[in-house]
């Protein structure tokens, strides 16, 4: 279907108009006002909904929760795998593998907001698994 030239320009006249023009911005403003002032009175009703009643108390559970209520981590270490874990001439754990794991105590330490003590046990490579899911060790780093 072709359109005549007349008909085309009477439809760009029209859009021309002024007043239907008017009309439509004054509904879609109204329609947004209405939207907004709905918007607002929930997020108020939200809000006052999520406001704690007193201080906020945030319970760990498993490994970390035991660690909150002891204030003490204990790692597992390898006492004869240099570079990774071995005992300097001290009989201190040392190595890489205990520089990653001191990394992830002082994030526990961040995350439970106190000091823990750290307690480095010795660990083999056959029972070091089984320590650590019996709950002996709370970290492995050997």
């Amino acid at each position: 279907m072709t359109r005549s030239p007349r008909r085309v320009a009477k439809s760009v006249a029209a859009c021309r108009d002024p007043a239907p023009n008017r009309a439509i911005r004054t509904r879609v403003r109204d329609l947004a006002l209405a939207l907004v002032a709905i918007a607002a009175s929930c997020g108020l009703h939200v809000a006052a909904a999520q406001q704690p009643a007193g201080p906020l108390v945030i319970k760990y559970a498993g490994t970390l929760g035991k660690i909150d209520e002891s204030g003490v981590v204990r790692i597992g270490h390898r006492e004869n795998s240099p570079p990774f874990a071995f005992l300097d001439k001290n009989r201190k754990p040392i190595g890489y593998s205990l520089d990653l794991c001191e990394i992830v105590v002082e994030e526990i330490v961040a995350e439970l907001g106190k000091d823990v003590r750290v307690d480095y046990r010795p660990v083999t490579p056959e029972n070091r698994f089984d320590l650590v899911t019996s709950g002996q060790i709370d970290l492995e780093c050997g």
